[in-house]
């Protein structure tokens, strides 16, 4: 019978026990209920890759590094592209982007997105050269050099310029323009994304990338070209006049 003699302090420590458990039993019946959400790593793993991806787009953008912005924009499109299986078309993208600018109040003449355009193709084919000239270089054992690839690719732009014909006068874009554009492209591709996060992060890249596209005078500079010739003709026509009354 000794056996059984519970002291006060076991009796106490038996009625809370019980009483925990009766407490507990509906709300772990609940929790048993809810379905359980498997978390996939490569999910995870590819969010965050993305995410140091933004955060070098922001480094560069705060910089006002076009030519690093572009690589990491061209980057961002192609992870974007494997991520998601679907190719994405640089024109149609430029047009959101040209959207949002008119949207926020902005203008962007036709001339200026042709530049735009130009700037981006130039960047992507020497980004794909890149990317092909290092695959040829593991695939032949051969160590990857950077400068041998730049050379390699100027040397290639060289022969393509001889064989075209003289084209039409370039505008020389400001570079906050370049950057805002390139950084607003940067969150059009990650809105893409199925990642929660890219839904915020997104939209967030297109304001600041307009915003400063807007800021660095996108739209003006075909009214100064425009403007400057105007002025060139003027004076043409008074030296013109000048010697037709001598």
């Amino acid at each position: 019978m000794d056996n059984f003699c519970f002291t006060h302090a076991t009796r106490k420590l038996l009625l809370c026990t019980t009483t925990l458990a009766v407490s507990l039993a509906p709300i772990a019946h609940v929790h048993a209920e809810q379905p359980i959400h498997a978390i996939n790593l490569n999910d995870v793993n590819t969010a965050l890759k993305f995410e140091k991806l933004i955060e070098k787009a922001n480094k560069y953008f705060k910089a006002n590094d076009s030519k690093k912005l572009l690589e990491v924009m061209l980057d961002i499109k192609h992870e974007t592209e494997a991520c998601t299986g679907q190719k994405i078309d640089i024109n149609k993208s430029l047009e959101k982007v040209e959207n949002e600018i008119k949207a926020k109040g902005g203008k962007i003449s036709k001339s200026e997105m042709k530049a735009l355009k130009k700037i981006i193709k130039d960047s992507e084919k020497k980004h794909n050269h890149k990317a092909f000239y290092m695959t040829a270089a593991f695939e032949s054992g051969c160590d990857y050099n950077i400068e041998s690839m730049n050379i390699e690719w100027d040397y290639l732009c060289k022969l393509a310029g001889k064989s075209k014909e003289k084209e039409e006068e370039e505008i020389i874009l400001p570079v906050r323009v370049t950057v805002g554009v390139t950084m607003a492209l940067c969150g059009v591709f990650i809105t893409i994304l199925p990642f929660p996060p890219c839904k915020t992060w997104g939209p967030q890249l297109v304001v600041a990338g307009v915003g400063l596209a807007i800021e660095g005078g996108c739209g003006k500079v075909e009214e100064d070209r425009k403007e400057e010739k105007n002025k060139n003709k003027s004076v043409v026509y008074n030296e013109l006049q000048t010697n037709h009354n001598l």
